[in-house]
């Protein structure tokens, strides 16, 4: 029986095993950024980005309404929760973040996702949420920090439901050895740190190939509905399993060989 100093290590050794399990059928398994399903699924019913049709507002509604097809309904817009759409190539992610709360809050925690705990980067750099602007209930909040990088407590100076954020993540997203190939892989999460909201995260772009996620237990699973160019993830996740990881096509890199 594993003692519990043990389990993080253990958790990510089932995750990177069950990754590898998903890639039998690929030509190289061992590459990074191979490591997640090259065939996207097929759309569900509605084909949504959000909840499907009949999501039913249940409080507060969001006065924010995403753009390039992303459905505005579901957490973060209709219901409580958060919207994620994460745009990600091998140097980054640009993130918009939609936060809808059960009642009104004077202040959120946020820090930047753990991007390493999925075990699927090489690289350890440091995480970074960078052009942090963040507006509530349509008003731009004064004085929010640029960046964060570790815990931060945001005052929104006045009780609010609804909250937008737009910032760049950096250190979450690597380009594929060989980088000829083509393929990235990206980790994305939200920026709220506490709650226990649930979240959507959707990855639009021709290149997004599939979606991996953590269960209760860390192992990585596919966890990816729609189709190219628009996919999300399968049902919302509790926020601390709210990490995603993206597969990438990007295609070489132009006069490089290696």
């Amino acid at each position: 029986m594993a003692t519990t100093s043990a389990r993080p290590g253990l958790r990510r050794v089932l995750g990177v095993l069950v990754v590898s399990m998903l890639l039998l059928g690929a030509v190289v398994v061992n590459q990074r950024g191979e490591r997640l399903p090259a065939t996207a699924p097929v759309a569900d019913q509605d084909g949504a980005a959000g909840a499907g049709p009949d999501a039913v507002a249940n409080g507060p509604v969001s006065p924010y309404r995403p753009t390039g097809g992303v459905a505005p309904v579901g957490p973060g817009m209709t219901e409580p929760g958060v919207l994620v759409v994460a745009t990600a190539d091998d140097t980054g992610v640009e993130v918009q973040e939609w936060v809808l709360l059960p009642e009104s809050e004077t202040t959120l925690d946020l820090d930047v996702p753990d991007a390493a705990s999925l075990g699927v980067l090489a690289g350890t750099a440091e995480v970074r949420a960078v052009d942090l602007v963040v507006d509530a209930d349509g008003e731009a909040v004064p004085g929010a920090p640029g960046e964060v990088s570790a815990p931060t407590t945001l005052d929104l100076g006045r009780p609010v439901v609804a909250v937008a954020l737009t910032y760049r993540l950096l250190g979450t997203a690597e380009r594929s050895a060989p980088s000829s190939s083509g393929r990235a892989l990206a980790v994305v999460g939200p920026l709220l740190s506490t709650g226990d909201l649930p979240v959507t995260v959707v990855a639009p772009g021709a290149g997004v190939l599939n979606l991996a996620c953590p269960d209760a237990e860390g192992t990585l699973e596919a966890c990816a509905a729609g189709v190219p160019p628009l996919l999300r993830t399968d049902a919302p996740r509790p926020l601390d399993e709210a990490l995603v990881a993206v597969q990438l096509d990007l295609g070489p890199v132009a006069g490089g060989t290696s």
